[in-house]
Protein backbone atom coordinates (compact mmCIF):
# COMPACT_ATOMS: atom_id res chain seq x y z
CA UNK A 1 0.00 0.00 0.00
CA UNK A 2 0.80 3.51 -0.62
CA UNK A 3 1.87 6.30 1.71
CA UNK A 4 -0.09 8.79 0.89
CA UNK A 5 0.15 12.61 2.79
CA UNK A 6 -1.90 15.75 2.54
CA UNK A 7 -0.35 19.34 3.58
CA UNK A 8 -2.20 22.48 3.86
CA UNK A 9 -5.12 21.57 1.95
CA UNK A 10 -8.08 23.71 2.14
CA UNK A 11 -9.85 21.29 0.19
CA UNK A 12 -8.98 17.39 0.03
CA UNK A 13 -11.08 15.12 -2.27
CA UNK A 14 -11.06 11.73 -3.87
CA UNK A 15 -13.29 12.64 -6.92
CA UNK A 16 -15.48 9.48 -8.59
CA UNK A 17 -17.90 9.85 -11.36
CA UNK A 18 -18.79 6.26 -10.80
CA UNK A 19 -18.90 3.98 -8.58
CA UNK A 20 -16.01 3.43 -5.70
CA UNK A 21 -13.72 1.22 -5.58
CA UNK A 22 -12.16 -0.19 -2.75
CA UNK A 23 -8.85 0.79 -3.19
CA UNK A 24 -9.95 4.55 -3.30
CA UNK A 25 -12.27 4.08 -0.24
CA UNK A 26 -8.85 2.84 1.80
CA UNK A 27 -6.97 5.79 0.12
CA UNK A 28 -9.65 8.43 1.84
CA UNK A 29 -9.67 6.66 4.78
CA UNK A 30 -6.00 6.37 5.51
CA UNK A 31 -5.84 10.07 4.28
CA UNK A 32 -8.93 11.32 6.30
CA UNK A 33 -9.91 13.14 3.29
CA UNK A 34 -13.99 13.34 1.45
CA UNK A 35 -14.96 10.73 -1.10
CA UNK A 36 -17.21 12.30 -3.00
CA UNK A 37 -19.11 9.94 -5.39
CA UNK A 38 -21.61 12.37 -7.58
CA UNK A 39 -21.97 13.43 -10.97
CA UNK A 40 -19.77 15.08 -12.33
CA UNK A 41 -21.10 18.81 -12.31
CA UNK A 42 -21.82 18.38 -8.68
CA UNK A 43 -17.96 18.91 -7.66
CA UNK A 44 -17.06 21.74 -9.29
CA UNK A 45 -20.29 23.82 -8.03
CA UNK A 46 -19.55 22.74 -3.97
CA UNK A 47 -16.01 23.79 -5.12
CA UNK A 48 -17.00 27.06 -6.12
CA UNK A 49 -19.34 27.72 -3.13
CA UNK A 50 -16.08 26.71 -1.10
CA UNK A 51 -13.97 29.47 -3.17
CA UNK A 52 -16.77 32.40 -2.73
CA UNK A 53 -16.31 31.58 1.29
Amino acid sequence: MHTFNIYGADVALLVTTGRSTGPARQVTRQCRIALVDRPAGVVSAVLSDRARR
